[in-house]
């Protein structure tokens, strides 16, 4: 018997719901976490090697977060494709029905 998949727009609404959720989570989270973590080290030099150290590792973990970011995105926007092309299967269905 060959494979099914089962598509409702709720359930697609509810994803894309819960990665915009994610989203701004994510992205306030990290932010809140990245300010507190320069706050707590504004008298540290950044002459200094460790200071240096973990200012890179900031900048990576910018990036990274970046990345997800745009992952994330990407995924958002595949899936409300997918959310189109659902409902316009649905329509010509219904046509073709009536």
């Amino acid at each position: 018997m060959p494979a099914t998949l089962v598509v409702t727009s709720a359930s697609l609404e509810a994803i894309d719901v819960a990665l915009s959720t994610a989203h701004e989570s994510l992205v306030e989270e990290i932010g809140r976490l990245r300010r507190e973590v320069d706050s707590l080290l504004i008298g540290w030099s950044p002459d200094t090697e460790s200071r240096r150290a973990q200012l890179g590792f900031d900048t990576r973990l910018g990036t990274g977060v970046e990345a997800m970011m745009a992952a994330l995105a990407k995924i958002r926007a595949t899936l409300q494709t997918v959310a189109a092309d659902a409902h316009a299967a649905e329509v010509r269905n219904v046509a073709i029905l009536d």
